[in-house]
């Protein structure tokens, strides 16, 4: 479908992000690092428009139109998924609907959040050749159909896996561009993905113990003295950080600056690699 599309394009969704809003100040607004000019800085009000890159997901198809589609399936999984953020960060279960197709919409919606990076766009757009590759006649549209294919790849992997919401953790949990993270791309590592959903819950991710019919299943988990598990995980999105880090309050992010010079950031990315799937 064609339409205007909307010029101004979330990486990571305005509804998962307000769980970082910083209302203990007055203006309220975002603490974060920017990674642009290594400067930490803060966002007065809701918008988070440091998470926008404008008309990323909505190429061109002729001068006055732009492909809408992948932005149209967005707004539905991220309505599931600002429920189940909210549900989270209130340390509610009951607030989320018990129904396996709003499960399902806000897992495509996490998972989706692992593929919308400008970052990881403009990486694959250096790849020679990559409309050919994909059947389209424009390298935006090949990145857009890029980010469809990775999400629709990675939904179909992740259907029977159990998943579970760990929350009121002990506060402090960072976010940054790219928060879903599939850490069976890792040689080293075993079939687990993590993505925060505010500064006191995480979505966890594994595969069944047992084979049965696919189908999510979603638990909730309190864990109010994980500290040390917040810690680990904080290092995890500092080390994967490559164009924001996101915290609850300005000291969180002075705590981890000296980790996002501009040197030890460019020593993460030479180790990055990018996934391209027809």
């Amino acid at each position: 479908m064609a339409s205007q599309g909307k010029r101004k394009n979330h990486e990571v969704s305005r509804c998962l992000l307000l769980n970082w809003l910083d209302d203990t100040v007055e203006p309220a607004g975002i603490n974060y690092f920017d990674l642009k000019n290594y400067v930490q800085k803060f966002e007065v009000g809701k918008r988070a428009n440091f998470a926008i890159t404008e008309y990323l997901y909505t190429p061109k198809v002729s001068a006055a139109q732009r492909q809408a589609d992948i932005e149209d399936w967005f707004s539905v999984d991220e309505t599931a998924l600002g429920m189940l953020a909210r549900a989270a960060h209130n340390g509610a279960p009951n607030e989320f609907p018990d129904d396996a197709r709003f499960v399902r919409r806000a897992i495509r919606g996490c998972i989706s959040l692992g593929c919308r990076s400008a970052y990881s766009f403009y990486l694959i757009a250096l790849l020679p050749g990559l409309p050919d590759m994909l059947g389209v006649d424009s390298s935006h549209k090949a990145l857009v159909a890029n980010c469809w294919n990775q999400i629709a790849n990675r939904f179909s992997a992740f259907l029977g896996w159990d998943f579970s919401i760990v929350y009121d953790l002990p506060g402090g949990l960072l976010i940054n561009e790219q928060p879903f993270r599939d850490w069976t791309l890792r040689p080293d590592a075993p079939p687990f993905i993590t993505m925060p959903l505010s500064p006191t819950a995480l979505l966890m991710g594994r595969p069944p113990q047992e084979k049965r019919y696919p189908q999510m299943q979603l638990s909730w988990i309190p864990s109010p003295t994980r500290t040390a598990f917040v810690q680990q995980h904080n290092n995890f999105v500092v080390e994967t950080a490559r164009q924001w880090v996101a915290g609850p309050n300005r000291r969180i992010i002075s705590e981890v600056a000296p980790r996002l010079t501009e040197e030890l950031v460019r020593q993460r990315q030479a180790t990055d690699r990018h996934v391209l799937l027809s």
